[in-house]
């Protein structure tokens, strides 16, 4: 019992420590905006095949 809590425990802080890294796959690259809308000014591109972290999900 003691082992199946401490691995459930070391599963807890590596899902809670673990950081999403993504690739863009667009291949006119990815723009990057002011705010999370299509009406927001255009600030920035990546270009295909660039990874990227995810620091924070909007809705």
């Amino acid at each position: 019992m003691k082992k199946v809590l401490g691995l459930m425990f070391l599963l807890f802080i590596f899902k809670t420590n673990a950081q999403d890294y993504f690739s863009v796959i667009a291949e006119n690259g990815l723009s990057i905006r002011e705010k999370p809308s299509l009406k927001s000014e255009k600030i920035g591109k990546l270009e295909t095949g660039k990874v990227v972290l995810l620091l924070e999900k909007t809705v």
